[in-house]
């Protein structure tokens, strides 16, 4: 009886082992699967593009020519969808020389705005075509040092592209020479 006791305490320990492992291979299992965004750049992906100026003459008073950019011809993208990120886009102006004759005028002459300082329907504060962009929209005159800036200023973290037309400005001193007159504008974003 003894023996019999024995065998069916083993049977029944097999059994509930049996079970044990029937249900540890049932039993929910779980797969981890992770996926990295890595963040993109911050980069000026086109340049506005500026007909010619208009026509003026030497003369006895300081005379003003304004040009408009292509339409949306500058554009920048801020594809870093970072929280806490802003952008500066920058330009800065050379004074402006007639190449032949080595004659200049001080580059403060050029003026800049964005998109002629109208506001969008996104954003009232926003003259730029992106939501939460910020930039000039009144003329301000153009430095070696000091430059125009477009900035990102709420630090929410969004990808954006944007795009503005901007206008320039340039004052003829009174008296300036005769001469075909460059400026060069370098455009950064940081």
């Amino acid at each position: 009886m003894k023996n019999k006791k024995i065998v069916s305490l083993v049977a029944a320990g097999a059994l509930l082992a049996n079970l044990a492992l029937v249900a540890a291979v049932s039993a929910d299992t779980n797969t981890t699967m992770d996926q990295e965004i890595t963040a993109g750049t911050l980069s000026i992906t086109g340049l506005p593009t500026v007909s010619s100026w208009s026509d003026l003459n030497v003369s006895l008073t300081a005379q003003e020519s304004n040009v408009s950019a292509s339409f949306k011809s500058l554009t920048f993208e801020d594809m870093r969808a970072q929280p806490s990120t802003t952008y500066a886009l920058n330009s800065k102006a050379t004074h402006l020389l007639d190449i032949p004759s080595g004659v200049t005028f001080d580059v403060s002459n050029l003026k800049v705005r964005a998109n002629g300082g109208t506001a969008n329907a996104n954003n009232q504060a926003n003259s730029t075509e992106c939501t939460q962009g910020e930039a000039v929209a009144v003329y301000v005159a153009q430095a070696v040092t000091n430059q125009w800036t477009f900035r990102d200023t709420d630090s929410k973290s969004r990808a954006m592209a944007c795009d503005a037309t901007p206008d320039f400005r340039l004052v003829i001193p009174a008296q300036q020479s005769s001469g075909a007159y460059r400026t060069t504008v370098t455009w950064s974003i940081a």
